[in-house]
This record gives C-alpha cells, sequence and structure tokens, in this order.
C-alpha cells in the first residue's frame, strides 16, 4: 500500500508527497495522549467541582431563607441569579396553538440543515427562499476498528 498522497493530481499539478500512513497514526496517538490528559484532569478538578456545588447549594439556601439577593464580602461577592426557562412537552400541541393563535413570537425559528439539504437535492440545487445553505468540510481520525 502506497504511503504517499499524490493519486489525482495532473502532471500540471504536482502536489509534494506525504507519508500519510505516518500523520495519521500520529494523529490518532496525539488524539489518544489529549484524552487521556483530560480524563486526568477531570479527575483532578472533580473534588473542587463537589465542593464548590455544596457551598453554592448552601448559600442559595441561606440567600432564599433570607429573601436577599446578593451579599458582598471582603473575599467577593455572591448574587442570585435566575434564568427563564421553556421547554416542549407535546411539540404538536404547541406548534398548533400557536398557529392557531398567531402567536409566532412564542418560537424561536431556525433551519433544519438536514432538512433543507434535502430540499436542496430535490429542488436542482436551490434552497428554500431566505436559507443560506453551505457546507464545512474538515478532517477526521479513527483507528482501525473504530466507530464513528
Amino acid at each position: 500500500m502506497d504511503n504517499t498522497a499524490t493519486s489525482g493530481v495532473t502532471p500540471e499539478k504536482k502536489l509534494p508527497s506525504i507519508n500519510i500512513r505516518k500523520l495519521v497514526d500520529n494523529y490518532v496517538k496525539l488524539r489518544d495522549r489529549k484524552r487521556q490528559l483530560e480524563d486526568a484532569y477531570k479527575k483532578q478538578v472533580e473534588p473542587f467541582t463537589k465542593l464548590m456545588a455544596e457551598v453554592e447549594g448552601q448559600l442559595l439556601e441561606h440567600m432564599q431563607a433570607a429573601d436577599i439577593d446578593s451579599v458582598a464580602t471582603p473575599g467577593g461577592t455572591c448574587y442570585r441569579s435566575t434564568v427563564p426557562r421553556a421547554t416542549i412537552k407535546d411539540g404538536s400541541a404547541f406548534r398548533q396553538w400557536v398557529i392557531q393563535h398567531g402567536r409566532y413570537e412564542l418560537v424561536d425559528w431556525r433551519a433544519n440543515a438536514r432538512s433543507v439539504f434535502d430540499f436542496i437535492n430535490e429542488n436542482n440545487g436551490a434552497p428554500p427562499p431566505g436559507v443560506n445553505a453551505s457546507t464545512f468540510t474538515s478532517i477526521r481520525f479513527r483507528r482501525p476498528g473504530e466507530e464513528d
């Protein structure tokens, strides 16, 4: 098996040879080492993360009981932050209600990339009106026998 990348190149456009086998092998080894370091890091910071969560819980409980929003100390300030969240438990019912009542401000509209590209393939390369469609190509690696 040839370890160099020159196939598909015309004589006018000769690319330098590279050792693909070596580059891929090195990349997989580097990725594995990076994962090992990331796993070791996660294990090292886990006790800190747990203790910080306990402190957060104690402070939040105290602030809620005292009905206060912030506490300033010489070491720093802590404050309550409330983030609104809304999740959909019945997509069909919600969609019907929004359409029936014209309450479109209750939803975030975005294009579904997979469906948009299906549409493009079915319509001679034309995207739906008002949609920009693009692709991003990157390179990925896996070791022999590894699944994506």
